[in-house]
């Protein structure tokens, strides 16, 4: 089981570099912890709230989800759940 610091660390991780050279940009745009995987899947973290795995095999030329992207976009601009 994982402690509460390890949480706290890969969270970290995930806000500042789980989106490649993307990473910056998702920090400001959505800024949530997420994670991408270049086989189209996004892992976005919405903390003390839940986890979601969003998978849509376009990405872009940075190996990020095209259509993961622009949900996390939106889904942030609907409900604002940034820190």
């Amino acid at each position: 089981m994982l402690n509460h610091v390890s949480v706290i660390n890969t969270l970290s991780l995930m806000h500042s570099c789980g989106m490649y050279n993307y990473s910056g940009g998702f920090a400001t745009r959505v800024g949530l912890p997420g994670k991408a995987g270049i086989s189209g899947v996004v892992l976005l973290e919405i903390p003390n709230v839940m986890g979601m795995c969003l998978w849509s095999p376009a990405i872009d030329t940075m190996g990020i989800s095209v259509r993961g992207l622009q949900f996390s976009e939106q889904l942030v601009q609907k409900l604002d759940f940034r820190h």
